[in-house]
């Protein structure tokens, strides 16, 4: 059985969230080709995150300030390589 619109719309959504913690942003192009999706779709997807992201103005999309993960050398959550649970 396929996976529904609605469990797509998700998984891509989860992925763009990761690729941002991962690279800082993301490129709506990137996301296009990545995903083999349309202009549409990319912004529509861009328009659900938009509470916790910000567009840069060149194109690129990345967490707000309050979302992104902490990247300080001196901050434990930064260092602790240990499962949260």
């Amino acid at each position: 059985m396929a996976p529904s619109p609605r469990s797509r719309s998700a998984e891509r959504l989860v992925e763009i969230i990761i690729a941002l913690h991962r690279n800082g942003s993301v490129n709506r192009r990137d996301l296009m080709q990545k995903f083999g999706i349309t202009e549409r779709t990319v912004y529509r997807d861009l328009q659900a995150l938009s509470p916790i992201i910000e567009h840069d103005g060149k194109g690129r999309y990345q967490l707000l300030p309050a979302y992104q993960p902490c990247r300080c050398v001196y901050c434990p959550e930064a260092n602790d390589k240990s499962p949260q649970g």
